[in-house]
């Protein structure tokens, strides 16, 4: 039996229901309606309840597939990763990015001095990938933020990125960023 032949015969009521008046909205108080549907996700049939303010938008509900929610639910992690490095405007990330960017030029010259051949970077101790791995994560992190999407910061984390893959290939290191 397929899904969609379900949907049509009536066994599964996506529409379902709607109780108006049923509770006030959490973030104004305002009356709203909680609407009692089902859903198929992974396979299973669940009934699920949402809630949709049509004063202030508010959405709440408890269907395990809501795009609605699985966006708000991306967007509040991306804003509390970038509160967790400081960054709260654009001006912050640029400079987030330039600290990055100069970090990892020191580590590129120091990385030169130290290790000025392929057999010498070949013997580079695996202590000496820790400040380069910490300049990795916090790049790659400034990808999940809102911030990674101005202009500028699309070139500062691509010329960046060149830099750390640079150095990775100068001590052949196979694990490229």
């Amino acid at each position: 039996m397929y899904y969609g032949t379900l949907v049509s015969e009536g066994v599964i009521d996506l529409d379902g229901f709607t109780i108006h008046n049923a509770g006030e909205c959490p973030s104004c108080n305002v009356l709203v309606a909680h609407r009692l549907y089902e859903s198929c996700s992974y396979g299973c049939l669940n009934q699920c309840r949402s809630i949709d303010c049509p004063a202030c938008g508010y959405h709440s509900c408890d269907d395990d597939c809501c795009s609605a929610c699985h966006a708000r639910s991306v967007k509040e992690e991306s804003e509390e990763l970038a509160i967790s490095y400081g960054i709260t405007s654009n001006s912050h990330a640029l400079l987030f990015l330039a600290d990055i960017e100069t970090e990892l030029m020191v580590l590129f010259a120091k990385a030169r001095i130290d290790f000025p051949d392929a057999s010498a970077a070949n013997a580079a101790p695996r202590s000496y990938m820790e400040p380069i791995t910490d300049v990795a994560i916090r790049l790659h992190d400034f990808h999940k933020m809102p911030y990674s999407a101005l202009p500028s910061s699309k070139e500062i984390v691509s010329v960046s990125s060149s830099l750390l893959n640079d150095i990775y290939i100068h001590l052949g290191w196979p694990d490229g960023f």
